[in-house]
């Protein structure tokens, strides 16, 4: 070791320099192959596996094919029902149809009830009075519906509500409908929501099944 004074050498253990004679002052230190040397539970847990967090939203589009599709639950079908009528949010070109076309469906099966249950309470009952209650329906909670889906799917392209007043112009209004089907939406995530989740198989089946079956209902009765 050497004098922090002078510099001069002096053996292990020596207390005053040979050199200067002032006390020689020893400082502890670590040397270069221990400074950094990890401890074998450090080295076990670097090992370890990064757990991913899959409820994340998708960022990229990437992100979005490496999600798993929502699967059917009965107990939060309700509230993702609820979730996805309201005009909040965005939805992909295909929950957009699959939306209307149970919008429209299950408004139609509302109206064979209805007539069926008016026609055997009163089997003279005019057209008039047993369609009324299905207009009223269709114009108060249907169109609504149709709207707020389409308002959805303009934000999936990135657009306000505003732009819904473009499908009151006439002519133009095909064009818009056109754009709705068939533009695809933005693939990352935008200032109105995330990227729309997938549809599961299971969802896609039981709404497919209800969307033939009202058809098969339809031209049974046209068929009467």
């Amino acid at each position: 070791m050497f004098c922090t004074k002078c510099g001069k050498e002096s053996a292990e253990g020596t207390k005053f320099c040979g050199g200067c004679g002032s006390t020689i002052q020893v400082e502890d230190y670590v040397s270069e192959t221990s400074a950094v040397r990890p401890n074998e539970g450090e080295i076990k847990s670097r090992s370890l596996p990064v757990e991913v967090d899959d409820k994340r939203a998708p960022d990229t589009a990437d992100d979005f094919q490496n999600l798993s599709e929502k699967p059917f639950h009965a107990d939060t079908f309700i509230p993702r029902l609820i979730s996805h009528l309201l005009p909040s949010g965005r939805t992909g070109r295909e929950m957009f149809l699959l939306s209307l076309l149970s919008i429209f469906f299950v408004w139609f099966n509302f109206t064979i009830v209805v007539g069926y249950i008016h026609y055997s309470i009163d089997p003279y009952a005019s057209d008039d009075d047993v369609i009324a209650i299905p207009v009223l329906l269709w114009l108060f909670i249907g169109v609504p519906l149709i709207f707020f889906q389409v308002i959805k799917r303009l934000h999936d392209r990135g657009k306000s509500a505003v732009h819904l007043l473009l499908y009151l112009i006439p002519l133009w209004h095909l064009v818009e409908w056109y754009k709705a089907f068939l533009i695809k939406g933005e693939p990352l995530s935008n200032k109105y929501g995330t990227l729309p989740s997938g549809i599961s198989e299971s969802t896609r089946l039981i709404v497919w099944i209800f969307i033939i079956v009202s058809l098969f209902v339809i031209l049974w009765l046209n068929s009467l």
